[in-house]
């Protein structure tokens, strides 16, 4: 029973999303474009009008300004829309030169 109860709480959409992200992160620490590019959706927009692609593009480069970067959540929002959800995040870079 514990076990049931363990991956219940583990595929809660709410930890599956910031497992993820967190994953998206070490990525774009750690310089991994194709991993930055598979935790993207194809659907994924921001302000500037960013493509999925485009977006990897522009955080690998922010990322070659470092010599150590940090990403810190300012603030997010998650909308569920049936088996879909819609992430909106507010990112800090943190980062020595």
């Amino acid at each position: 029973m514990a076990v049931v109860i363990s991956l219940i709480v583990h595929w809660q959409p709410e930890r599956v999303i910031k497992r993820q992200q967190s994953s998206l992160f070490r990525a774009v620490e750690t310089r991994k474009a194709a991993r930055i590019r598979r935790l993207l959706s194809n659907e994924y927009e921001d302000r500037w009008g960013f493509t999925a692609q485009e977006a990897s593009d522009a955080f690998l480069e922010a990322r070659g300004h470092f010599l150590a970067l940090g990403i810190e959540v300012e603030s997010q929002t998650i909308a569920f829309e049936g088996k879909r959800a819609k992430v909106t995040i507010d990112l800090k870079l943190v980062g020595t030169s």
